[in-house]
């Protein structure tokens, strides 16, 4: 998704390739100059030692690129649409969240809504799709326990979440009171297309049960909440963060609705 199926860079393009995990570098292109590190050092380092700024036709056109993204996604990142569009449900997660927030995004679907639509700030943090499927909810945890004074917003598809769904107790058990934002279609919607659309059979093996995931939640002893309209969403944050429990903000979107490629200019 991504790369757009490794059509996004040219094959003789020369890749510098910046990680701050060494074993990252390398590992989807071939790279001419590795740099592991922080990626905000390092670029602070070639900032600093480059003998002039860019072209001015190559940061006029990396300007263009931005407009026209921005204007590609202002209609569904403001619709009122119910089912909610996925991407207004993750532009609000980034408009809504503390100022010193982190957001922790699961794998699949998720992980390119959260890159396409979260617009954070310097001093919010994104620990974005970094494992399998159902990574996000677990992984939010650790960053909870890790930054106890940050609040921590784990975004997650119905799908994902039903992975590790009984970490809620984990959560619960040890006051780890993270908020759980599910975005959910009641499918995972990101394999619809490997199966017969029309046949009810074949239905089975993407789209759930409409399950009430708030209901869930309050077994757990957390708190729970569900939201249908995109007006009601920074209300239920704000519920849940006055809980004072780990909570699950059950959100229903757009089941026909998919990520889709990498926006990029025309190739």
């Amino acid at each position: 998704m991504t790369t757009r199926n490794w059509s996004l860079i040219p094959a003789d393009a020369q890749i510098i390739q910046v990680d701050i995990d060494g074993a990252e570098i390398g590992r989807n292109f071939e790279c001419a100059v590795p740099m592991a590190g922080d990626v905000g050092a390092i670029v602070g380092q070639l900032t600093a030692a480059a003998s002039r700024q860019g072209p001015a036709e190559w940061a006029a056109e990396v300007a263009d690129i931005r407009a026209g993204w921005r204007a590609a996604v202002r209609e569904s990142e403001t619709s009122d649409a119910v089912p909610i569009r996925p991407e207004r449900l993750f532009s609000m997660v980034g408009e809504e969240m503390a100022d010193n927030g982190v957001v922790v995004g699961d794998t699949g679907h998720v992980g390119a809504w959260s890159a396409r639509h979260l617009r954070l700030s310097d001093r919010q943090s994104i620990v974005r799709a970094a494992g399998s499927l159902g990574w996000g909810l677990p992984a939010s945890l650790g960053v909870k326990s890790a930054c106890p004074d940050r609040e921590v917003i784990c975004v997650t598809g119905d799908g994902g979440f039903f992975y590790h769904i009984s970490e809620l107790e984990t959560a619960r058990r040890y006051g780890l009171n993270v908020i759980v934002v599910v975005n959910n279609n009641t499918s995972l919607n990101q394999e619809a297309r490997l199966w017969d659309k029309g046949s009810a059979d074949q239905g089975k093996n993407w789209q759930f049960h409409d399950t009430d995931l708030a209901q869930i939640a309050r077994g757990f002893g957390c708190h729970g909440a569900r939201v249908d309209e995109p007006a009601d969403f920074a209300a239920a944050l704000d519920k849940a963060r006055a809980s004072g429990l780990p909570a699950v903000i059950d959100v229903r979107t757009d089941i026909a609705v998919a990520a889709p490629q990498s926006f990029g200019p025309a190739l």
